[in-house]
């Protein structure tokens, strides 16, 4: 039904149309709008089976739907039925995160700070305004949506990111990064947190006074007990209805038909939270390869980034395992990279007869004493 209200965006403003609201003394209906570029960070309140989740899902599909993913792009912290996974691999997701991706969670707020700090130095000459920045640098950048699904449960298990969660939710609307956090409970949201939060979307609550605590005088205006119903407070207090996707029991199919005509028409991925690979190969390391000297010997876990070893800091240079069949899994891929730089002039002397790649190397696993006499 959207369809009808022919929205057309705006350039680099970020405004997702979600629904319909209801104005009765005139007797007719308007397109509800999320206005992220107007009114930033977005709380979303209802009891269980309210339809919150059903809300996140009309907003990120109705969003990758409107915008490319050089315009928006998702990044989804779901703790609640992780029905949101479905929105894995879209191009405008980077990722979608659930409470056991403990390290993802911890890097994806590092990744924002990060973000923030880029941003301001980006916008440096644009009276630090992403809305500026984007229409007279000639390099737009996509506005990001964190959203945390279920807000109660994830400060239950990572109580040490509330003070983070204030200062994003603070500093990262200057920057083109927005939060949409729904919560079951109005209570279990600190005043702090919630003052950086300009719009209020409340779903079906316990109570009528529920309304009223969290968006004032409500006139009276309570929504309707069905699914997706709820009130917002705009220049009045309207009742709305949340769009749906497809019918309820669909939705999941219908994304993932629209999932691949998505990912065609899209070249581009939002970048995933990164992690420690379990295994680091060439690829993790292939834009740090330069021919400097400098050899990377791996990723460190909290920075992320490659650590690198100049050899020429010292004649002798040790590399020490209580297991030496790990040698062959660390010298391999470093006689790769000298083979690589290409300005040494390499031996090996390999005394165990390690599985070792020779390459263009001079190499020897016997007659010791003539090499060592000859060196």
């Amino acid at each position: 039904n959207l369809f009808i209200y022919n929205f057309i965006k705006n350039e680099f403003e970020l405004n997702i149309p979600i629904g319909e609201y209801d104005i009765p003394n005139r007797q007719k209906q308007e397109l509800l709008m999320l206005p992220f570029y107007k009114d930033g960070n977005v709380l979303v309140y209802g009891t269980g089976g309210s339809g919150k989740e059903n809300f996140i899902t009309t907003m990120i599909y109705s969003s990758i739907t409107s915008y490319s993913p050089l315009e928006v792009i998702h990044y989804i912290l779901d703790f609640g039925t992780q029905a949101l996974k479905v929105f894995e691999e879209i191009p405008h997701v980077g990722d979608v995160i659930v409470q056991d991706d403990v390290e993802k969670i911890n890097n994806l707020f590092k990744m924002l700070f990060y973000m923030i700090e880029e941003r301001k130095s980006l916008f440096e000459n644009y009276n630090g305004d992403y809305s500026i920045y984007c229409k007279k640098s000639g390099n737009p950048i996509p506005s990001v949506v964190v959203t945390i699904n279920n807000y109660d449960s994830f400060m239950e298990l990572f109580p040490m990111f509330d003070e983070s969660l204030i200062q994003l939710t603070r500093e990262g609307l200057r920057y083109g990064i927005y939060f949409v956090l729904t919560i079951s409970n109005p209570n279990n949201i600190r005043s702090k947190l919630r003052q950086n939060f300009k719009c209020e979307f409340v779903l079906q609550q316990n109570s009528d006074s529920d309304y009223s605590n969290i968006l004032g005088n409500v006139n009276k205006t309570y929504p309707s007990k069905i699914f997706g119903r709820g009130i917002i407070k705009l220049d009045e207090v309207y009742e709305f209805q949340t769009a749906m996707v497809a019918e309820r029991d669909e939705i999941y199919n219908y994304i993932e038909q629209v999932k691949p005509i998505l990912i065609n028409n899209n070249d581009i991925k939002a970048i995933e939270v990164p992690v420690l690979p379990k295994i680091v190969t060439k690829a993790n390391i292939e834009m740090n390869l330069v021919r400097d000297g400098n050899f990377v010997i791996g990723i460190e876990k909290d920075s992320l980034e490659c650590v690198k070893y100049d050899l020429k800091n010292s004649y002798t240079n040790l590399f020490l395992t209580y297991d030496i069949n790990l040698y062959e899994k660390f010298l391999n891929p470093l006689l790769e990279q000298i083979d690589y730089i290409n300005n040494f002039s390499t031996t090996i002397i390999n005394c165990e007869k390690l599985n070792i790649n020779k390459l263009n190397f001079d190499y020897y696993d016997q007659g010791f004493d003539i090499i060592f006499n000859n060196i």
